[in-house]
């Protein structure tokens, strides 16, 4: 879904597969960014219970409270993200948490990004023609689901 998503943006915004092109050493940063920018989820995400009264910026959370943390939200975060909007692959320090944080960090999220790279190396390199072989409003998307990304990514080249 991850790299559905990656491609999906880089074939509706050429000038950021051109930018990969022609710059492969900003790669691994621009994975990361694009894992900050794009959200895999549909929804906030499973609700948590707080074991603690807690205070955060002023808003008080009592133990047992039910919250949802977000990291679509904190991944935009302006206090963390200047210009949260915008694709920058030379943002740095860019502490996302695409793939959580603590005792919640995906297991899978280091293999994940490797598969990213992986593939961000191969398509861009290997195929310099690629574009979607339908206008990106036809592209499917899933709906309803947990996960989010295309159902199908028409390509050619």
């Amino acid at each position: 879904n991850n790299s559905g998503q990656m491609f999906y943006l880089l074939l509706t915004r050429p000038a950021l597969a051109d930018r990969l092109r022609s710059d492969p050493r900003i790669r691994p940063q621009a994975i990361d960014e694009l894992l900050r920018y794009i959200p895999h989820r549909n929804m906030v995400g499973l609700s948590r219970i707080a074991r603690e009264d807690v205070e955060i910026r002023g808003v008080l959370i009592r133990a047992g409270d039910p919250i949802y943390v977000s990291y679509l939200a904190a991944n935009r975060d302006p206090e963390v993200f200047p210009d949260p909007e915008h694709i920058d692959f030379g943002r740095s320090p860019n502490p996302h948490v695409a793939f959580g944080f603590g005792p919640h960090y995906c297991p899978g999220g280091m293999l994940a990004r490797l598969e990213a790279e992986l593939l961000v190396d191969a398509l861009v390199d290997r195929l310099p023609g690629l574009r979607l072989a339908v206008p990106p409003s036809q592209v499917p998307f899933r709906k309803g689901a947990l996960i989010r990304g295309p159902e199908a990514l028409p390509v050619t080249w």
